[in-house]
């Protein structure tokens, strides 16, 4: 057999990997993300980038940059930074344990910033959409050869998702998202990791010695995962409700990605989103700030006359532990985190600037479009082994409507599955 065929036959079988499920569908990839991050830490004050830049010197992780943020490396990166660490958390790891224990201290962890580097710079030179489409799918099949586990650790749940709103409170709809029965969840799981971030921050000027360091790692990685969930909350298909089969889920996520989402945040400030492989200046702006507030809350908490600290010196140091082990990849509930309800609360300034999902399936959901599965796949795949190829955009889909795209109109078809309320 001809090298050519083989590569090729290589390439469907990763890809069969890759788009077989719409939950390996994550929100921005890895070079936005890590976007998102540097901006938000160019927001935060002199005093709250010292505080970072001293976390990082005493962390001494594996693999880590000299300086917290390292900016351009090239095309090969030699070595993480923080903003990097946002965008492996979740995506490439599964826990904040899993972040410093399983993957840093890994060669191939730089490999996958290679391939991030790599879909930066197509994706900025990218002509019309289907390039972008076809770099966005490489750059999947690229991290898929880097990082074998990574369309396996986002199969099991849709915790990269906003959950369907099924209420205009948002207090209400904080506590459903960390409720121990409600599906591990973008918002969940940003209350979880963050408020442990937050706990553990409060030792921080209390620490000396080797335990400064262990804490600094865990402060940093703890966060991390917390920046990464806040990020994804503002891609445009992780808000727009994501339930029936397969080709909806993923056809849906893919069209309000590409699209855009019109919506607000719980405060009522108006938000146009767009999402992975399709961030804009807005996006950069509107997420970078609500990071730089998470940033910047955790360095409060190591202030001890803040209102913040008084909060936090109530809620148990399991709770930070437990936040340090939260499988963000594995749990099928919210229980494992053992949140309460008014664990939000302490939180709730970061919650409500995130944006509003759309609403339950019964309950006036936005229109859902169906993508044709089998075809992005051997689209894809053709991309990898550089064949010509097309790629499909998502066609309307929803419960007895017709609806009208860009791309044409289409008969809708009818969706089944859960709403993904709480409860």
């Amino acid at each position: 057999m001809s090298r050519r065929p083989l590569a090729h036959l290589l390439a469907l079988a990763i890809v069969a990997a890759t788009t077989a499920s719409p939950r390996s569908a994550r929100a921005w990839i890895f070079p936005e993300h890590a976007a998102i991050a540097q901006a938000a830490f160019d927001r935060l004050s002199p005093e709250a980038q010292d505080f970072y830049r001293a976390l990082w010197s005493a962390a001494r992780a594996p693999r880590a940059c000299r300086a917290i943020e390292a900016g351009d490396q090239g095309p090969a990166p030699e070595c993480l930074d923080f903003a990097a660490w946002s965008a492996i958390a979740g995506d490439h790891s599964c826990s904040p344990t899993d972040l410093l224990d399983g993957v840093l201290p890994g060669k191939w962890v730089l490999d996958v910033a290679r391939v991030a580097v790599e879909a930066k710079t197509k994706l900025a030179h990218a002509h019309g959409e289907h390039e972008v489409l076809t770099y966005w799918a490489g750059s999947d099949i690229g991290l898929e050869r880097s990082d074998p586990e990574y369309s396996s650790r986002a199969v099991t749940n849709n915790a990269h998702f906003l959950l369907a709103r099924w209420t205009n409170d948002a207090t209400t709809y904080a506590a459903g998202s960390i409720a121990p029965e409600a599906e591990p969840n973008a918002l969940g799981l940003v209350v979880a990791y963050h408020l442990g971030a937050l706990r553990l921050a409060r030792a921080w000027r209390a620490s000396t010695g080797a335990e400064r360091s262990v804490l600094a790692r865990w402060i940093l990685a703890t966060e991390a995962f917390g920046l990464h969930f806040l990020q994804d909350s503002f891609a445009a298909g992780h808000a727009a409700g994501t339930w029936g089969r397969a080709s909806v889920r993923k056809g849906t996520h893919d069209y309000y990605c590409t699209y855009g989402l019109d919506t607000r945040t719980w405060r009522g400030t108006p938000a146009t989103l767009f999402g992975d492989a399709h961030m804009n200046p807005a996006d950069l702006e509107r997420t970078s700030r609500a990071v730089a507030a998470s940033l910047a809350q955790v360095y409060a908490a190591t202030e001890d006359r803040s209102p913040l600290a008084a909060t936090l010196d109530r809620i148990p140091w399991d709770t930070a532990v437990r936040a340090t082990t939260f499988d963000s990849c594995k749990e099928k509930t919210m229980a494992a985190a053992k949140l309460e309800r008014a664990d939000a609360d302490a939180v709730a300034e970061l919650i409500l600037d995130t944006p509003h999902p759309a609403q339950v399936e019964d309950q006036a959901p936005l229109p859902r479009f169906r993508a044709e599965i089998g075809r992005s796949s051997a689209c894809t795949a053709a991309a990898a082994s550089r064949t010509r190829c097309r790629a499909t955009p998502p066609r309307a889909s929803g419960p007895g409507r017709r609806a009208r795209s860009r791309w044409g109109s289409a008969r809708a078809s009818a969706s089944s599955g859960s709403s993904g309320r709480p409860g």
